[in-house]
């Protein structure tokens, strides 16, 4: 499992996904200047982290290759597992 799996592995999406609405409440509070700060924050320390994001899709990519697990996904299946930089960089 690589170290991006490894993260989410410990809350299943329904949790992910309770977390984020909670956290979006949270937000709502918050006046315009301070919901800013904390999202320009968020985007920060995302791009940080976008080398070892991109590495770790790297390595899951080869490893469904490796595994043959690649030839039991669609080509669609693939392609969003595959992230160019290019979605690292939004």
């Amino acid at each position: 499992m690589s170290n991006a799996q490894s993260g989410a592995a410990k809350l299943s999406v329904r949790a992910q996904a309770r977390a984020a609405r909670a956290a979006a409440r949270k937000l709502a509070l918050l006046s315009n200047d301070e919901r800013n700060a904390v999202l320009f924050a968020v985007a920060k320390t995302h791009g940080r982290k976008r080398g070892a994001d991109s590495r770790a899709n790297i390595e899951d990519c080869r490893a469904a290759e490796k595994t043959g697990a690649r030839r039991k996904m669609s080509a669609a299946a693939f392609a969003r597992l595959r992230v160019s930089e290019r979605v690292f960089a939004r």
